[in-house]
């Protein structure tokens, strides 16, 4: 038995669509999880990736969706909360799990600051921090840092619409929560998908034999990325049994 680490981001929710009022608020930012898992070779492991919440006309925003890694007892991310027609704040999601070493919460979404000004949408969650909050019309920076040393993950929010009549920004990749929109006729943003990415030292798994994500190698590491849902079913690398058959062996005949 071996272990992978696990990172889970949540989707962000989608803004708010103005309904009667001339502008409304953003979505929050998703959630994130991180923990050392211990998997079984030739196991299949569900990997669930959050939909970002989808754009609405005349209506409060959608949440984003869960992501989670094997089931959401061992680790999990929500999503942000949908944007509000009024002033109210948006919530991010949060990171948990049994098996979660490190959680952050995503940032809110801000609520409309007039008619003329629509809310901005929360960043994402990552490793290092948590999301940013929207202030206004300013979008919620993405949370920084991640385990494996490569490119961040999370997404900032989307920026607010300032004194035009359009629909709203949609959250950026990954995590980010949408826009609210400006004029009683117009489209929120979109929040912005989830991701999950796995990873392990180089040689811990079969790289070859390991199925499931994207799968790429950077400093050091095996590292597979889902931006969809799907199964990861890990290998031992060569030779791994013959060798652990060998030691057995040996040491029943001490």
């Amino acid at each position: 038995m071996a272990s992978i680490n696990a990172e889970v981001t949540g989707a962000g929710g989608s803004g708010a669509s103005a309904g009667t009022a001339n502008a409304s608020g953003g979505g929050g930012g998703g959630g994130y999880a991180e923990g050392s898992i211990s998997v079984t070779n030739g196991t299949g492991y569900t990997v669930t990736v959050g939909q970002g919440g989808a754009a609405v006309n005349n209506a409060v925003g959608n949440q984003g969706g869960t992501s989670s890694f094997d089931s959401t007892s061992i680790l999990e991310a929500t999503g942000g909360a949908g944007g509000s027609q009024t002033t109210g704040t948006a919530s991010g999601g949060a990171g948990s799990g049994s098996g979660a070493s490190v959680t952050n919460t995503g940032g809110t979404g801000s609520g409309r600051e007039s008619a003329g000004i629509s809310g901005a949408g929360g960043g994402a969650a990552a490793y290092g921090s948590a999301g940013g909050n929207a202030s206004n019309n300013t979008a919620g920076t993405a949370g920084t840092g991640n385990l494996t040393g490569s490119s961040n993950n999370a997404g900032a929010g989307g920026t607010g619409i300032t004194n035009t009549t359009t629909n709203g920004n949609p959250g950026n990749n990954y995590g980010g929560g949408g826009s609210g929109c400006r004029g009683t006729s117009n489209t929120s943003g979109a929040g912005a998908n989830g991701i999950v990415v796995l990873s392990a030292p180089v040689g811990t798994f079969s790289a070859s034999g390991t199925t499931g994500g994207t799968h790429t190698q950077a400093g050091g590491y095996d590292i597979w990325t889902f931006t969809s849902s799907g199964t990861w079913t890990p290998a031992a690398p060569s030779g791994a049994s013959s060798v652990a058959g060998f030691l057995l062996t040996l040491g029943a005949g001490a």
